[in-house]
């Protein structure tokens, strides 16, 4: 995964910013529906009120969802060819524009379907994946155009550099710094934004996820430095496309795939469910202080396992 400090230092502060604003308005948003339903259902009639709140969020997670499949080899092309910041500011913006759009559903009682249209909005910006994705991919460039800080010169330094053959080994552009700052990002947003939305309203923590979101954007036109596409992608034959898929299909990773595939479709529901339910047990805060332990709790996993 490489050395935190091979990753940007700036790529980092982007990384952080727009899972801040995701992780942020994720955990307040399922709150919100909760919240509504409960006002509009009979004191006796519990079982409606969540039936209906799930059914919501996971239209909800459908209209981010489905428009990411849709963009996500678009997306990738260009981030091939034009580089990742084209991408990421995209994924931003839409980002901002669907934090922006949940604070009138907030203050003025809008309808679901504006939220399912925010989300859409977002989905098509390609949303995290897409974030994910770039972000790794300028940070391999960044790596791969770093030039040598030094060379052996003599000793044995030099005959074991002569003596070992080249290798193709990918680099790894830092890929543990951009771990450590999503990481915090996921430590750090939910716990705040419940505090945040108890303290001074829900529509408070969406407008500061969308300047947040927004402030992404900027970072990225004015202070990341471009990434060098060295490359010269070219337009995939069929025939590649078919191989892929036959080895998609082999029964080794076919179990893989259908195993990842059950898992990126459940996490979305499993997740806003969750928090529905936390959310009919405990404050706003301590939801949100709750994920963020639980966001705690994987990173020191992950970090007892390396």
């Amino acid at each position: 995964m490489g050395a935190v400090s091979e990753a940007p230092p700036r790529l980092l502060v982007v990384c952080f910013l727009y899972f801040f604003a995701y992780m942020g308005a994720g955990v307040v948003f399922p709150l919100v529906v909760v919240k509504r339903e409960n006002d509009k259902c009979a004191a006796d009639d519990d079982d409606a009120c969540a039936s209906r709140a799930a059914e919501i969020l996971v239209i909800y997670g459908l209209a981010s969802s489905v428009p990411q499949l849709l963009v996500g080899a678009f997306l990738g092309r260009v981030c091939d060819r034009r580089g990742a910041r084209p991408v990421l500011a995209l994924a931003s913006l839409g980002l901002a524009v669907n934090c922006a759009a949940f604070v009138p559903f907030v203050l003025y009682d809008w309808p679901y379907w504006t939220a399912y249209a925010a989300a859409g909005v977002s989905g098509l910006s390609g949303c995290y994946t897409a974030v994910v994705a770039a972000t790794f991919a300028y940070a391999t460039r960044a790596s791969a155009a770093r030039p040598e800080d030094y060379a052996p010169l003599s000793g044995d330094d030099a005959l074991a550099s002569d003596a070992a053959p080249a290798t193709d080994a990918p680099a790894t552009g830092g890929f543990r710094g951009i771990w450590v700052s999503l990481t915090i990002s996921v430590v750090v947003a939910p716990g705040a934004a419940g505090v945040a939305a108890q303290a001074v309203g829900d529509a408070a923590v969406f407008a500061a996820a969308a300047f947040a979101a927004l402030l992404a954007v900027a970072w990225i036109a004015f202070l990341l430095p471009p990434d060098v596409v060295t490359d010269s992608p070219q337009k995939a034959k069929r025939g590649d496309v078919v191989h892929g898929l036959k080895l998609l299909a082999k029964p080794g990773t076919r179990s893989v795939a259908i195993a990842w595939a059950l898992l990126a479709a459940n996490n979305v529901g499993c997740g806003n469910v969750a928090i529905q339910y936390l959310g009919t047990r405990m404050s706003t805060s301590l939801v949100g202080i709750y994920i963020s332990g639980l966001g705690a709790s994987a990173f020191l996993g992950n970090l007892v396992m390396e």
